[in-house]
């Protein structure tokens, strides 16, 4: 699953990199937590332009009765969500890009979690990688009948994790390189088959792993003490 993450580039080299046409002003974002407003990136129907826009992270459904969902729906599979119902029209018609510069897991030591941040490589030997994720995820609007009040969400979707990450925890999100962005932020691309098949067939990513301070455990802290790398001792310590 992803339950943190963080995104740290400034807005502007962000709307560079992802060639937006507007980007929502935000702060630099250490610990990202469910329920928080974070940064989407999605496609006008009409002008086919890319907006930076802060959604609620946690997706309700449009025909959701009292919007109590979100803290339950920060995540979706990508094997499974064209079939469930909270995810079904999203899926195909309300796609984005959830733009990270890392997220956090925590790996079982016996008894401990051992927190670790997974990010780009940055500047060893894997540095073709690019310095910001662009994270699969689905987005929804819900009204509020009682009140009007429009809610926009989302949710991100995640896979079985990479081989080489496995270790630290069994799934991860969904990262899509540049290459897909244009098919999976078309509106006008509503075949589940060929969406399906690009989960499908994503090529690796490159990711470094470093073990943090537990001060990410709490969504309080939000600070770049969040991804300074900590020695955690040896494993064999937890295992006993």
């Amino acid at each position: 699953m992803c339950g943190r993450y963080n995104l740290t580039i400034e807005p502007a080299a962000l709307a560079s990199l992802f060639r937006l046409a507007s980007v929502a002003p935000y702060l630099a974002r250490y610990n990202i937590a469910p329920t928080q407003d974070a940064l989407i990136i999605r496609q006008d129907a009409t002008t086919n332009e890319r907006h930076g826009v802060l959604l609620t992270w946690g997706l309700i459904p449009a025909w959701s009765k009292d919007g109590g969902s979100a803290a339950r729906t920060i995540n979706a599979r990508s094997e499974t969500a064209a079939d469930k119902p909270t995810f079904r029209d999203p899926f195909l018609q309300r796609r984005c890009l959830v733009p990270a510069t890392g997220f956090y897991e925590w790996e079982k030591r016996g008894s401990a979690k051992q927190p670790h941040h997974l990010r780009p490589p940055g500047d060893d030997v894997r540095s073709d990688a690019p310095p910001v994720w662009a994270f699969a995820g689905l987005w929804d609007r819900w009204v509020d009948q009682a009140t009007g009040v429009a809610r926009e969400t989302f949710t991100i979707l995640t896979r079985d994790a990479q081989p080489d990450i496995a270790w630290v925890h069994d799934r991860m999100p969904v990262i899509l390189p540049p290459s897909t962005h244009a098919v999976w932020l078309d509106p006008r691309q509503t075949s589940r088959a060929t969406l399906e098949t690009l989960l499908r067939t994503l090529p690796g990513t490159s990711i470094a792993t470093d073990p943090v301070s537990s001060i990410v455990n709490s969504p309080a802290h939000d600070d770049a003490r969040c991804v300074e790398r900590v020695d955690p001792g040896p494993r064999s310590l937890f295992e006993m």
